[in-house]
């Protein structure tokens, strides 16, 4: 059974139960967070039920946005255009959670050897990627390393976008804390409930639980477990991001995050001896000897074998919907196709072919 854990007593609890509400989001973790923002400031009354985060791969991510898979140097779907809504969408957000969350950092890729740092040079002189990429240089220690510069990227402060969030909701009575059980969810004529809370539409943002969830467990989900590290290091002085074998990306007060790793079986939410010494292995010649681990994070994120997200309506289920699958890239994802998702629920406009779970069908 559900167990709900409502955070300000049984008045939250009461004022669910005596509403209907248009939209109930399960999980509130990146997807479900944006979600839950796009639709309340588009006006419908949103109620979002979430576990208080036992788990959530949003808080293993490092919170990198950028237009490259920079590996292979290739743009990646729908880049330029999915960044430029996801900036205008987090800075709106900023004012409604009256919180900083989005900077703009640019991402130095530390040449692995010049044949590398050749094809940046051929690449940057092409018009078409002018505008995305550069030669440059970064400074560490003393040391010059040659590094290709990418422009259009930053970072999210993941934990803050979410913490604020749930404060927000909670304090308009929309956020109930529980364990759900999908054995409790009733679809009944146009209405879904869930223990006395009920609404219009269902839409389910659980991550890689979607496997366990009987309504999607169908979807070709293909989980990969990642970790970081959140490291102290008072002499690399780094302002912008790092990438080497991994990102390192400054987020203030001397503190960085390295990561993420990806590891496609034993998933679990554990954190791992092998993880660590595999990040500060790859990452330690750009370290101090001062740098000091002060946490370590792993979490299971919701990648999609075609790397599209999964988005849409139950085969069966009128009024249930899913919004996941969103991977890596979830920011720039997530705030352009939560728009979507709301002109597909209310205004009969059709999903994009290729995030549409009817593409498996």
């Amino acid at each position: 059974m559900t167990n709900s854990i409502p955070f300000f007593g049984n008045s939250i609890v009461k004022v669910m139960k005596e509403q209907i509400f248009d939209v109930m989001i399960i999980g509130q973790g990146l997807a479900g967070s944006v979600l839950a923002l796009e639709f309340l400031e588009r006006g419908k009354s949103v109620v979002v039920l979430d576990n208080g985060h036992i788990s959530c791969a949003s808080l293993a991510a490092i919170g990198i946005y950028n237009p490259l898979i920079i590996k292979r140097l290739r743009k990646s779907w729908k880049a330029l255009e999915l960044i430029e809504h996801s900036k205008a969408y987090f800075k709106r957000v900023e004012k409604t959670l009256n919180a900083k969350i989005i900077y703009d950092r640019p991402i130095h890729r530390v040449f692995a050897n010049e044949e590398e740092e050749k094809h940046w040079s051929e690449k940057s002189g092409l018009a078409a990627w002018a505008d995305l990429v550069e030669n440059s240089q970064l400074t560490l220690f003393d040391k010059t390393f040659s590094t290709g510069k990418v422009k259009h990227t930053g970072w999210l402060d993941i934990p803050t976008f979410l913490e604020k969030t749930r404060e927000h909701l909670t304090s308009k009575d929309r956020y109930m804390k529980c364990e759900i059980d999908h054995s409790d969810l009733h679809f009944v004529d146009d209405r879904v409930s869930i223990n006395d809370v009920k609404a219009r539409k269902a839409i389910l943002c659980e991550g890689y639980k979607v496997l366990q969830n009987p309504y999607f467990n169908s979807l070709p989900l293909s989980p990969v477990k990642g970790e970081i590290l959140v490291v102290k290091d008072p002499q690399l002085n780094l302002e912008e991001i790092l990438k080497t074998a991994f990102f390192i990306s400054p987020i203030g007060n001397d503190l960085y995050k390295i990561g993420a790793t990806f590891q496609w079986d034993d998933l679990n939410e554990n954190i791992s001896e092998k993880a660590r010494t595999q990040l500060l292995d790859k990452t330690k010649a750009f370290m101090s000897d001062e740098a000091e681990v002060l946490e370590q994070i792993a979490g299971v994120r919701p990648a999609v074998k075609d790397r599209r997200p999964l988005i849409g309506r139950h085969h069966e289920i009128n009024n249930l919907y899913i919004f996941n699958g969103m991977g890596t890239r979830g920011i720039m994802l997530a705030p352009y196709f939560s728009g979507e998702l709301f002109n597909y629920i209310y205004k009969g406009k059709t999903l994009d072919p290729e995030v549409d779970i009817q593409r498996f069908n």
